[in-house]
């Protein structure tokens, strides 16, 4: 077994940088310490063979995300879901603060900013809205650093009848939602690989699956979780191959069913099926990046995100917003 590998500092992310002659160095960073980077310093993020983030520059990576989603004016809340953002907003960002000609990395990132960002949204109603308030009195009631337009327009898709009731439909649904998740704020492709150091081998979904749903003490969180449990252990017993497998055959499949696009269970959010379900590794290719003797044990190639001095904090004013109603 090998050596636990764990975050190195609860103060800090311990990540390496590349500068334009292709020098690298290792940092000791907090995400506000982005915007104080020098020129041309970018930070380097390792990708694992199912294009999941890993190491600490992934959480690193993810502040910077959280920071995106909620600056107004990068990406407007008026618009009403993520789907409907123009490709215009998302492509600026990309090319002022991430700068990586690599589609898939790319989808990646996109589609953490796109869940950050609609819970920033939720996070704005749940703080703002009030049901004895008018409509008028609702948009006057604008957040602090946020455009009155938007807020307008946000206010009134969030007032129609439709979306209320289909917010109180999701709320139920998560309230039947029995089984809690002992996850952590780790990301689980982090987890993953900080496992596959530990131990030396693949984990596969299953393993994954009880990791996050027992306690500290081995026993599951609930009977729910146990019965799952059993289900697969026996699956498992009879095809003990399925359990480092991830495939839609896995027990986890078989138990839970087809997933759904831009999720996969015993994955981060934003995993592809079609790239989780891959027996090949898939590899990043004609990026900026240094020598190819990556540290992570996954891929031998790196996702380089400039995210440096560009990045803009949640209330910065850069530039016009130019915000407008969704048809």
């Amino acid at each position: 077994m090998g050596p636990k590998r764990g975050r190195q500092s609860n103060h800090y992310w311990a990540v390496d940088a590349i500068d334009e002659d292709e020098g690298t160095q290792n940092l000791e960073l907090k995400v506000k310490d982005i915007h104080n980077l020098l020129n041309g310093l970018c930070v380097l993020v390792n990708y694992d063979d199912k294009y999941q983030p890993i190491g600490e520059a992934s959480a690193l990576l993810a502040g910077v995300c959280g920071q995106l989603a909620q600056n107004h004016i990068f990406f407007p809340i008026s618009f009403e879901i993520w789907t409907t953002m123009p490709n215009t907003y998302k492509d600026k960002v990309w090319e002022s603060t991430l700068k990586v000609n690599e589609e898939l990395a790319k989808r990646d990132v996109m589609c953490r900013i796109g869940k950050l960002w609609r819970e920033y949204k939720c996070k704005l109603w749940n703080e703002f809205y009030d049901p004895l308030l008018s409509r008028n009195d609702l948009i006057k009631n604008v957040p602090e650093g946020h455009n009155m337009d938007q807020w307008a327009i946000f206010i009134d898709y969030r007032l129609k009848p439709s979306i209320m009731n289909m917010c109180n439909r999701n709320k139920d649904i998560r309230k039947r939602q029995t089984i809690p998740d002992t996850g952590g704020g780790m990301s689980l492709s982090r987890r993953r690989d900080n496992l596959k150091n530990e131990t030396g081998k693949n984990i596969g979904r299953v393993e994954m699956w009880k990791i996050t749903h027992k306690r500290k003490n081995g026993t599951y969180v609930n009977d729910e979780a146990m019965e799952i449990g059993e289900k697969i252990d026996d699956l498992m017993m009879q095809n003990s191959e399925t359990a480092l497998d991830i495939s839609p055959y896995d027990p986890i499949g078989i138990i839970f069913g087809k997933e759904h696009a831009g999720q996969v269970r015993g994955f981060s959010h934003g995993a592809c099926p079609t790239l989780a379900f891959k027996k090949s590794t898939t590899r990043l290719s004609g990026m900026n990046f240094a020598s190819s003797s990556g540290t992570s044990p996954n891929t031998n190639d790196k996702f380089v995100p400039d995210i440096g001095s560009s990045v803009p904090a949640a209330n910065d004013n850069v530039g016009s917003s130019g915000a407008s109603k969704t048809n």
